[in-house]
């Protein structure tokens, strides 16, 4: 993990590992089968660090508890975006998260089965909007020679009148100069955005059924 916080995910190797600690590479595997098997040990070990009160019983206070725990958590150890994977086991590490999530859920009488969902959709929108604030944060240098020319053919194409619903919505919304789109600052936003959706439609399957 230190290695990992210092120096990016690449830098993890079983043998760069091995030689931190002093060892030879093969005595690793006596402790962990592979590489994805280390990884995810680490990311259950990182897990460990949130800590979640009792459950207030406002569910959306809840829930933007949890999404902005995880987000700091991912800003701390930005290695943990790319070593989550859809194949990253259950473990008792992250357990008090699903718990936390699942009783804030609750009052809504929203069945288990969406309730897991619910809370997969709404880790999954956090770690792409981690993503792309990480990404954000470090961007390559901008060619404004370049940047002119794509503001010019995104001009060019809008004022051909193809695409009016883009323009009105470039209208009300016009790019950035310089492309910047402060993720941070807009996260709780765009979380309450999700959850307008996610809650509804929770509410009218559950309805349905």
């Amino acid at each position: 993990m230190e290695l990992a916080d210092a120096e990016g995910l690449a830098a993890v190797t079983m043998r760069t590992v091995a030689t931190r600690l002093g060892t030879g590479v093969m005595s690793l595997y006596t402790y962990v089968p592979d590489k994805p098997g280390l990884l995810q040990a680490m990311v259950a070990l990182v897990a460990r660090e949130q800590r979640y009160p009792e459950p207030s019983g406002d569910w959306r206070a809840d829930l933007h508890q949890l999404a902005n725990q995880q987000r700091s958590l991912l800003l701390r150890h930005p290695w943990v975006v790319d070593a989550v994977t859809a194949a990253q086991g259950l473990s008792e590490e992250v357990l008090p998260t699903l718990e936390f999530g699942l009783a804030a859920l609750e009052p809504l009488g929203i069945d288990p089965a969406t309730a897991m969902e619910t809370l997969a959709l709404i880790t999954g929108s956090v770690l792409n909007l981690v993503r792309a604030e990480k990404a954000a944060r470090t961007p390559a240098a901008p060619d404004p020679g370049r940047q002119a020319a794509e503001l010019a053919e995104i001009t060019r194409l809008v004022g051909t009148g193809a695409y009016p619903r883009f323009a009105a919505a470039l209208a009300a919304t016009p790019l950035p100069a310089d492309r910047h789109y402060d993720v941070g600052a807009e996260f709780d936003r765009i979380l309450d955005r999700l959850l307008d959706g996610l809650i509804p439609s929770a509410r009218l399957s559950r309805s349905s059924r």
